[in-house]
Protein backbone atom coordinates (compact mmCIF):
# COMPACT_ATOMS: atom_id res chain seq x y z
CA UNK A 1 0.00 0.00 0.00
CA UNK A 2 3.24 2.37 0.12
CA UNK A 3 3.17 3.27 -3.28
CA UNK A 4 -0.84 3.61 -3.62
CA UNK A 5 -2.22 6.31 -5.44
CA UNK A 6 -4.04 8.79 -3.50
CA UNK A 7 -7.12 8.80 -5.78
CA UNK A 8 -7.29 4.81 -4.37
CA UNK A 9 -6.74 6.05 -0.42
CA UNK A 10 -9.20 8.64 -0.67
CA UNK A 11 -11.98 5.83 -1.95
CA UNK A 12 -10.61 3.75 1.20
CA UNK A 13 -10.73 6.61 3.70
CA UNK A 14 -14.46 7.38 2.08
CA UNK A 15 -16.02 4.01 2.17
CA UNK A 16 -14.60 3.76 6.21
CA UNK A 17 -16.32 7.33 6.42
CA UNK A 18 -19.34 6.08 5.04
CA UNK A 19 -19.66 3.63 8.03
CA UNK A 20 -19.67 6.47 10.66
CA UNK A 21 -20.64 9.69 9.20
CA UNK A 22 -23.73 10.92 7.37
CA UNK A 23 -24.00 10.51 3.55
CA UNK A 24 -23.74 14.59 3.13
CA UNK A 25 -20.84 14.27 5.42
CA UNK A 26 -19.12 12.41 3.32
CA UNK A 27 -20.12 13.44 0.00
CA UNK A 28 -18.58 16.95 1.14
CA UNK A 29 -15.44 15.27 1.99
CA UNK A 30 -15.01 13.74 -0.83
CA UNK A 31 -15.46 16.87 -3.22
CA UNK A 32 -12.80 18.31 -1.21
CA UNK A 33 -10.35 15.84 -1.38
CA UNK A 34 -11.24 15.33 -5.27
CA UNK A 35 -10.17 18.47 -6.15
CA UNK A 36 -7.47 18.77 -4.16
CA UNK A 37 -6.12 15.38 -6.56
CA UNK A 38 -7.50 16.98 -9.59
CA UNK A 39 -5.55 20.03 -9.57
CA UNK A 40 -2.27 18.63 -7.34
CA UNK A 41 -2.28 15.37 -9.48
CA UNK A 42 -2.85 11.46 -8.44
CA UNK A 43 0.30 10.64 -7.23
CA UNK A 44 1.52 8.16 -4.55
CA UNK A 45 0.99 9.23 -1.06
CA UNK A 46 4.51 8.53 -0.40
CA UNK A 47 5.17 11.41 -2.55
CA UNK A 48 3.26 14.27 -1.38
CA UNK A 49 5.06 16.64 0.60
CA UNK A 50 4.17 19.85 2.98
CA UNK A 51 5.10 22.05 -0.23
CA UNK A 52 2.22 20.20 -2.49
CA UNK A 53 -0.36 21.11 -0.22
CA UNK A 54 1.03 24.46 0.62
CA UNK A 55 1.29 25.14 -2.98
CA UNK A 56 -2.68 24.20 -3.89
CA UNK A 57 -3.95 26.45 -0.64
CA UNK A 58 -1.57 29.45 -2.19
CA UNK A 59 -3.10 28.81 -5.36
CA UNK A 60 -6.62 29.17 -4.40
CA UNK A 61 -5.61 31.96 -2.24
CA UNK A 62 -5.46 34.51 -5.54
CA UNK A 63 -7.60 34.13 -8.22
CA UNK A 64 -7.84 31.23 -10.35
CA UNK A 65 -9.16 29.40 -13.34
CA UNK A 66 -10.88 26.23 -12.62
CA UNK A 67 -11.07 22.85 -14.05
CA UNK A 68 -13.70 23.73 -16.43
CA UNK A 69 -12.34 27.21 -17.29
CA UNK A 70 -14.44 29.10 -14.85
CA UNK A 71 -12.29 31.98 -13.48
CA UNK A 72 -12.79 32.27 -9.74
CA UNK A 73 -12.31 34.74 -7.20
CA UNK A 74 -9.65 33.80 -4.21
CA UNK A 75 -11.60 31.65 -1.81
CA UNK A 76 -12.79 32.93 1.44
CA UNK A 77 -11.25 32.15 5.50
CA UNK A 78 -14.47 30.22 5.91
CA UNK A 79 -13.75 28.02 2.63
CA UNK A 80 -9.80 27.68 3.79
CA UNK A 81 -10.61 26.99 7.01
CA UNK A 82 -12.71 23.98 5.64
CA UNK A 83 -10.57 22.84 2.71
CA UNK A 84 -7.64 22.69 5.59
CA UNK A 85 -9.99 21.02 7.94
CA UNK A 86 -10.97 18.14 5.56
CA UNK A 87 -6.97 17.56 4.83
CA UNK A 88 -6.45 17.65 8.08
CA UNK A 89 -8.98 14.81 8.55
CA UNK A 90 -7.76 12.74 5.70
CA UNK A 91 -4.04 13.07 6.82
CA UNK A 92 -4.76 11.51 9.71
CA UNK A 93 -6.08 8.67 8.71
CA UNK A 94 -2.49 8.49 6.27
CA UNK A 95 -0.97 8.75 9.41
CA UNK A 96 -2.08 6.43 11.38
CA UNK A 97 -2.31 3.84 8.57
CA UNK A 98 1.67 4.75 7.90
CA UNK A 99 1.39 5.81 4.43
CA UNK A 100 2.84 8.82 5.61
CA UNK A 101 4.98 10.42 8.45
CA UNK A 102 5.39 13.60 7.18
CA UNK A 103 3.07 17.13 8.67
CA UNK A 104 1.66 17.48 5.50
CA UNK A 105 0.04 20.57 6.54
CA UNK A 106 3.35 21.86 8.17
CA UNK A 107 3.10 25.08 6.09
CA UNK A 108 -0.12 25.58 5.66
CA UNK A 109 -1.59 27.67 8.89
CA UNK A 110 -6.06 28.30 9.19
CA UNK A 111 -6.91 31.60 8.34
CA UNK A 112 -8.74 34.17 10.39
CA UNK A 113 -12.01 34.75 9.99
CA UNK A 114 -13.85 38.28 10.34
CA UNK A 115 -16.47 38.24 13.10
CA UNK A 116 -19.80 39.36 11.90
CA UNK A 117 -21.71 41.83 14.28
CA UNK A 118 -25.45 40.81 14.70
CA UNK A 119 -27.46 43.82 14.87
CA UNK A 120 -29.37 43.04 18.14
CA UNK A 121 -31.84 45.94 19.12
CA UNK A 122 -32.08 46.73 23.02
CA UNK A 123 -34.87 46.12 24.83
CA UNK A 124 -36.31 49.37 25.10
CA UNK A 125 -36.48 49.64 21.32
CA UNK A 126 -38.42 46.10 21.76
CA UNK A 127 -40.82 47.81 23.10
CA UNK A 128 -41.25 50.72 21.17
CA UNK A 129 -41.78 48.51 18.41
CA UNK A 130 -44.17 47.26 19.75
CA UNK A 131 -46.22 49.89 21.35
CA UNK A 132 -45.68 52.01 17.86
CA UNK A 133 -47.02 49.20 15.90
CA UNK A 134 -50.74 50.42 13.58
CA UNK A 135 -52.31 46.61 14.99
CA UNK A 136 -51.82 44.69 17.99
CA UNK A 137 -51.13 41.70 16.03
CA UNK A 138 -48.47 43.58 13.60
Amino acid sequence: MSAALMSEIIEDYLTARRARYAETTVRNEGHVLHRFVATRGDIQMRHLTPEHVETWFLNLMQPHTDRSGIHRPAIQPSSHNYYLDRLKSFFAYCTKRGLTRADLLAHVPPMKQARRIRLQPSVTTLLDMLENAPEPRD
